[in-house]
């Protein structure tokens, strides 16, 4: 109701409407209108539309490091129900088990929520491609996986970002719709302040949003970024107490002992089991997982096409898949 006000007295027409996970919208305003706004008594924090990035460099033996490989035949599908917000999921096959999803990126329809840049797609096969024979298998093979897809290209931005959290967190509180329990975000942007709190003092509707996920129970796994920003403190949603932070290590082998040399493509300089110069760092970092080098899936209508990423965006489906 308040944004209708807003809408007739002040004349624009909202872009993005949130009331799950944040109480608000994103607009284009004027000048003129965006002075109106900002005298409104009602309206708590108004902050620019920023642009967020994948935390994805160039580009698993991960599996095998994680002790998630599996023990000879194929099993069953994994029971449960994992969110990816990311540049869309698939084609890729019969390899994932991709169950529906929604388009928040702001190109296309609501329901065309494909990959057509391939991050999501690889970081989906890290969480839960089949274990088929075909292809790759993840962590979870066969979860149930759906596709968020909230960046156009390389590019999003934070209502973008909202409009996910929004739609995992509006499915999960609905009693006729599965119960999403885990959200993978590899992406990075910056931080808007240092404030902590999920209370109504932050004034970054990110975090708020991701608060508000947080209190319903859903658990959220991000990537700690790709050193852009140094400090994971400095990055969302990395930086935020109310995600698991993935770090990452250059692993060449999928075992312990630093024995192995990196000898694959987009390899660093890394040594085998050591902590990634790309990847930020610092005490906000909660765990850290394979990150350099990770074979996953690319876009494919038969779904056996791999493909080699680097970067924390490659960690944190590792923790998100365990």
């Amino acid at each position: 109701k308040q944004t209708r006000r807003l809408e007739n007295e002040i004349g624009f027409e909202a872009e993005q409407r949130f009331q799950f996970a944040v109480n608000g919208f994103a607009a284009r305003l004027t000048p003129g209108q965006l002075k109106k706004l900002k005298r409104d008594g009602k309206v708590a924090h108004i902050t620019r539309v920023r642009r967020v990035r994948l935390s994805s460099q160039v580009v698993p033996r991960g599996i095998r490091r994680v002790k998630a490989a599996p023990g000879g035949s194929p099993g069953p599908d994994v029971n449960a129900d994992v969110a990816v917000l990311d540049t869309g999921i698939g084609p890729a096959g019969n390899e994932l088990n991709v169950v529906g999803g929604v388009n928040c990126s702001g190109t296309g329809p609501a329901n065309d929520f494909a990959d057509s840049y391939g991050h999501g797609t690889h970081v989906a096969g890290t969480i839960g491609a089949r274990d088929n024979g075909v292809g790759v298998v993840g962590v979870a093979p066969g979860v149930r996986l759906w596709s968020v897809r909230v960046f156009d290209g390389a590019y999003g931005t934070t209502d973008t970002i909202i409009c996910g959290l929004e739609w995992v967190l509006s499915t999960h509180l609905d009693p006729t719709k599965p119960d999403i329990e885990l959200v993978n975000m590899s992406l990075e942007g910056p931080r808007l302040g240092d404030v902590e709190t999920c209370d109504a003092s932050n004034p970054d509707p990110v975090h708020q949003a991701v608060c508000s996920l947080h209190a319903a129970g859903i658990t959220q796994v991000a990537a700690a970024g790709n050193g852009v920003f140094g400090n994971t403190a400095d990055t969302f949603p990395g930086g935020y107490d109310q995600v698991i932070s993935v770090g990452a290590i250059s692993d060449f082998d999928g075992k312990a002992g630093g024995l192995a040399s990196g000898d694959c493509p987009g390899y660093y300089g890394e040594d085998d089991d050591t902590y990634a110069s790309y990847s930020n760092d610092g005490p906000d970092v909660d765990i850290v997982a394979p990150g350099t080098c990770v074979a996953s899936l690319a876009t494919s209508a038969t779904g056996d096409a791999i493909v080699v990423q680097t970067g924390t965006s490659m960690a944190a489906p590792h923790v998100t898949g365990a």
